[in-house]
């Protein structure tokens, strides 16, 4: 079963996905000065020589009744420090918080192929238990998950409801590839459509497990997820 087809509604990734990923234990040579800002863009945090992006992610600020998403390249959080970057000299990081606030919103599948699921979907004409996400709250998280058995060349994308409120594609996909091949591919759609209402296409059959991380509280990271 692959599961590494994180979809994140409003922040790019979670932070626990960042930790630990294996690229981020790449080292660099030299020591590099970063400064950590908080997210107001002027406050810091703390300066430190690091000499890999580990000895970034390391560094988790708290903040009462925040939850600590990570660390951005631009203080208006638009640009993620991913787990590929690479560091730069006297480096300069930006931290996000989101509120810790219970999302009360339902979030499906819907679209179209082959598989069962989505052929009883019809692009959301039919919404059942099955096309519904599951959601857990520890108070401070809100995680959505669907398990589905999809087909090659399947069609879909997440919204609220089967009118596509809320209607999340490729473009909020985490990674569409795992071990150097792809698994889910952006099916551009019709005209000019953006990234992030781009179907999404299954490149290979198989069942999928799917994570929503939502905060409903903090809406700029519901448009912020270019890496």
């Amino acid at each position: 079963m692959q599961e590494l087809f994180v979809l994140v509604l409003t922040a790019c990734s979670s932070s626990n996905d960042a930790k630990k990923s294996e690229d981020s234990q790449k080292t660099s040579q030299n020591q590099m000065k970063v400064t950590f800002y908080d997210a107001d863009g002027k406050t810091v945090l703390k300066t430190k020589e690091v000499a890999s992006l580990k000895g970034i992610q390391d560094y988790q600020p708290k903040k009462s009744g925040k939850h600590f998403e990570g660390w951005y390249l631009k203080p208006d959080l638009s640009r993620k420090l991913m787990s590929k970057a690479e560091l730069r000299p006297d480096m300069s990081l930006f931290a996000g918080f989101s509120e810790a606030k219970e999302d009360t919103r339902d979030f499906v599948i819907v679209g179209n192929g082959s598989s069962d699921l989505l052929k009883a979907s019809n692009w959301g004409g039919n919404v059942t238990e099955a096309h519904q996400f599951k959601k857990e709250w520890d108070g401070k998280v809100n995680t959505y998950t669907l398990t589905a058995k999809l087909a090659k060349d399947d069609e879909f994308q997440f919204a609220k409801n089967g009118k596509w409120e809320h209607q999340r594609g490729f473009g909020y996909l985490a990674s569409g590839d795992k071990d150097g091949e792809t698994y889910l591919s952006n099916s551009s759609g019709l005209g000019d459509v953006s990234l992030k209402q781009a179907n999404i296409k299954v490149a290979k059959a198989g069942t999928y497990r799917f994570t929503l991380i939502t905060h409903p509280a903090d809406d700029q990271y519901d448009t912020n997820l270019t890496a």
